[in-house]
């Protein structure tokens, strides 16, 4: 979709400055390098819209998420990718739920990096770019990858050269199309017209880490 790659696009161009933080310092000052997973559970905060038909709200549900970080150490930080899931209900008044919840899964897949701030209290900010797959449990309705980004920050603690523990706090901006009907399989028989171009959602997570 044009629209939706041109504003990625914009987006991706922060992302060359965001690496510079991560380039290697001179041999005597790096740390060896590994490779870290994070199994995480947290809880998933916001996700408005607005039926342009009706001008009803439509709100995701505030609900739990499960996911995981897998990140390549370096110097001043890390090289992450992250895939997180929210399984929610999707509540509002227009054509596609006009008496009850519909169910929507939501699947987030990040590239970027984490900044460490300070290495004692393990104090850390990210900023992340990739996809949103958003789909919506409706026959009139398709499943659609939508570009977006994330960002954030928390604490990354070792507990030993091997475990560890992560506690943060993550903005998801999705970026939609600027067509009413951008998720429908059929715009002369669409259920749900979306007045917005964002998607803003926050996450509140904690994880373990395993060092190999």
């Amino acid at each position: 979709m044009p629209e939706s790659i041109a504003k990625l696009a914009g987006i991706v161009r922060v992302l060359p400055f965001m690496l510079l933080l991560l380039v290697p310092l001179p041999a005597s000052a790096v740390d060896p390098t590994s490779m870290t997973l994070t199994p995480l559970v947290g809880y998933r905060f916001g996700g408005d819209y607005e039926d342009a038909a009706s001008g009803s709200d439509l709100d995701i549900e505030d609900s739990e998420i499960l996911g995981l970080i897998f990140g390549w150490d370096r110097p001043r930080g890390a090289l992450e990718i992250s895939y997180t899931r929210q399984s929610s209900e999707f509540e509002g008044n227009s054509r596609v739920s006009p008496a009850s919840l519909v169910d929507i899964d939501i699947d987030n897949y990040l590239l970027g990096g984490k900044l460490i701030m300070n290495r004692d209290h393990g104090t850390y900010l990210t900023f992340m770019l990739g996809v949103t797959e958003i789909d919506i449990d409706s026959s009139a309705l398709d499943s659609d990858l939508k570009p977006s980004l994330g960002f954030g920050g928390g604490f990354d603690r070792r507990l030993n050269d091997r475990f560890g523990f992560r506690l943060g706090l993550r903005g998801l901006v999705t970026i939609l199309d600027s067509d009413d009907d951008d998720l429908c399989k059929s715009s002369s028989n669409c259920p749900i017209l979306l007045d917005g171009n964002t998607l803003v959602q926050w996450d509140l997570f904690a994880g373990l880490n395993f060092r190999f």
